[in-house]
């Protein structure tokens, strides 16, 4: 009767510790259970389960389950997108401390990896605004040149990624036949 309780009681513990994490660490759960089928040599069933959250280090090993499974154009874009991510936290993290020049080139190294990142565009044109408020101090005439270059070829990489969203959007939207198209000439 007391061995009953006692097992009762740590199965209570066992199931409130389980429902603790599912709760408030739904990630370290799931990064749990991906990697134990990665383990066991499982990896389509890991690369879904790391597919299920959206935090880097999930993207990461879903990435490495994909490759192992023999699927490196998806591992590819898993890696990419998942260093896309990096990229933003860490232009957050340089923005935070007011470091708007770095922040500015993790946003660009962000969207040149996931050009469809709507809040990494936000990110960049605030960190674009707050550059251009920002007093600067006397400056010789071969900085302001290189600024202004720096600032072109931000612009030319955001005009490049609207142009690349307006095909894909464009591309989206054409309807999709039999592979034949009325104006084959």
């Amino acid at each position: 009767m007391k061995r009953n309780r006692i097992l009762l009681i740590l199965l209570i513990a066992l199931v409130l510790f389980l429902l603790f994490e599912l709760i408030f660490r739904p990630a370290a759960l799931v990064n749990s259970l991906g990697s134990a089928f990665y383990r066991h040599k499982k990896y389509g069933t890991a690369a879904k389960v790391f597919d299920k959250k959206h935090k880097p280090a999930l993207k990461g090993n879903r990435a490495k389950a994909l490759y192992q499974e023999g699927k490196y154009d998806e591992a590819e874009a898993a890696y990419s997108e998942a260093q896309a991510d990096l990229d933003y936290d860490a232009g957050n993290a340089a923005f935070q401390k007011d470091d708007l020049e770095k922040a500015r080139d993790k946003y660009i190294q962000a969207l040149l990896k996931d050009p469809k990142d709507e809040d990494t565009k936000a990110n960049l044109e605030l960190t674009l605004k707050r550059l251009q408020k920002q007093p600067q101090p006397e400056q010789q005439p071969q900085q302001d040149e290189e600024n202004k270059r720096n600032e072109d070829e931000v612009r030319n990489i955001l005009d490049a990624l609207d142009q690349k969203e307006r095909q894909d959007r464009k591309q989206q939207q054409q309807p999709k036949g039999n592979g034949r198209t009325r104006d084959w000439w």
